[in-house]
């Protein structure tokens, strides 16, 4: 099984974002094994904080939370849908 991980941002004093956003952990390996989807950067989602996010089916859904701006933050508007392992 994959497991599809949305990093957001770091939680500092600056909100500084993580490159790469999206990474994937392949739990079918003996040790698992960490990867970066090709697509992570071009598909990614703003850098969100204090989001929910969910799978359904082979989609992670991610909503509410906060997107830092150069000066301060702002709600997220937007329900981002990110497509999962089988999609890429």
């Amino acid at each position: 099984m994959d497991i599809l991980l949305y990093l957001g941002v770091l939680h500092n004093a600056d909100l500084s974002s993580v490159s790469p956003k999206l990474a994937m952990l392949d739990t079918n390996k003996n040790p698992f094994e960490w990867s970066i989807p090709s697509n992570s950067e071009e598909n990614s989602p703003p850098s969100t904080y204090g989001h929910t996010a969910n799978l359904y089916n082979d989609f992670m859904i991610i909503i509410f939370g906060k997107i830092k701006t150069i000066d301060q933050s702002e709600q997220n508007p937007d329900i981002l849908e990110i497509p999962g392992s089988n999609q890429n």
